[in-house]
């Protein structure tokens, strides 16, 4: 199975450009599990996978993530089926088998893979995808911070999503610089995409090694796209036609204290990815965000206007990370006879 991973913030495009590759012909773009993130987070918590019992646990732990996921697959799995469908007792082999199945669901050769902080596990994921393709998207920090503002699931408002765009990108400009001359990494800025798709998605197409589908634009007419979004209020984009005008909102969104502080915490990225600031001298991070601390809330009340299905998943998907991080961590020596 050829697979390509997403480097992307939350609030950035993430969606979107999944959704687009998802309307190839070539790729399926299943939504988020985050399988690869809780899982690599807590490798160490499973020690050597030829156990029995470590095997197991491993086994159970991705199925109950898999099962409490908030979008919406074709495949379903439990423990039994899906020990039995996994070549190797590694977590990379449990990984590709769980993706390669909604693959050929879709009847796609292909798969697309949304990751937060991708950067994170590329020694993972180089290792265990020798033909890895990375797809870079990123947005303007300034209209990121407005959509994680008005998130209802997400926790903080601009100064935790400029804090996480800065994060973010410091370290994807690090892998595009390790990987852009082996042709692996295509870097896409988020306005650029929104303002004139095809001309975007060609290049990326040939990046990859396929042909562009006009039909790719057409998210309103993906039917699997509308049932996705149905499954959370921060996904309902996805069923409309692409908003080309969908940037600089912030302009008119946003307070000057609250551009002031994304340009300082995030001004040096701004400056080498092409977003040009409103403010030379944006002043002092800390100053500035102690100014706006009062707007920082870790739950926002629009949250409990989500309905309460989505709620209730949510709350049975944090459960299962919770408990997942409960469990001990092992010392490496005890992974040493772990097959390679």
């Amino acid at each position: 199975m050829e697979c390509t991973f997403l480097m992307c913030s939350e609030r950035s495009g993430s969606n979107l450009i999944t959704r687009l590759l998802d309307s190839h012909s070539h790729y399926c773009g299943p939504s988020p599990t985050h399988l690869f993130r809780v899982l690599l987070d807590h490798r160490d918590r499973y020690g050597d996978l030829s156990d029995d019992g470590n095997w197991s646990r491993l086994v159970g732990d991705a199925v109950e993530l898999f099962n409490t996921q908030i979008g919406v697959w074709r495949t379903t799995w439990d423990p039994a089926r899906l020990t039995a469908a996994t070549p190797r007792r590694t977590l990379g082999a449990l990984l590709v088998t769980i993706y390669a199945a909604e693959a050929e669901a879709h009847g796609k050769p292909r798969i697309f893979i949304k990751e937060n902080h991708l950067y994170r596990y590329l020694p993972f994921l180089l290792a265990e995808f020798p033909d890895l393709r990375v797809v870079w998207v990123v947005r303007d920090p300034r209209d990121m911070a407005l959509s994680w503002k008005r998130s209802p699931n997400l926790r903080g408002c601009v100064i935790r999503a400029a804090r996480t765009w800065q994060a973010d990108q410091s370290e994807a400009l690090r892998v595009y610089a390790q990987l852009r001359d082996s042709g692996r990494i295509a870097l896409l800025r988020y306005e650029d995409l929104v303002a004139d798709a095809p001309a975007v998605l060609e290049p990326l197409c040939a990046d990859l090694d396929i042909p562009f589908e006009p039909e790719m634009t057409g998210l309103d007419r993906n039917a699997w796209s509308a049932r996705i979004a149905e499954r959370s209020a921060d996904w309902e984009n996805v069923r409309k036609p692409i908003m080309s005008t969908n940037f600089n909102k912030y302009r008119g969104a946003l307070s000057e204290a609250e551009i002031r502080t994304i340009e300082a915490r995030c001004g040096t990225e701004m400056d080498l990815l092409g977003y040009a600031r409103d403010y030379e001298m944006p002043g002092d991070i800390a100053s500035l965000e102690a100014e706006i601390a009062p707007l920082e809330l870790h739950e926002k009340p629009a949250y409990q206007d989500l309905p309460e299905a989505e709620r209730r998943a949510r709350a049975a998907r944090h459960a299962v990370v919770k408990a997942i991080a409960a469990r001990p961590r092992l010392s490496p020596l005890a992974m040493e006879s772990a097959p390679v």
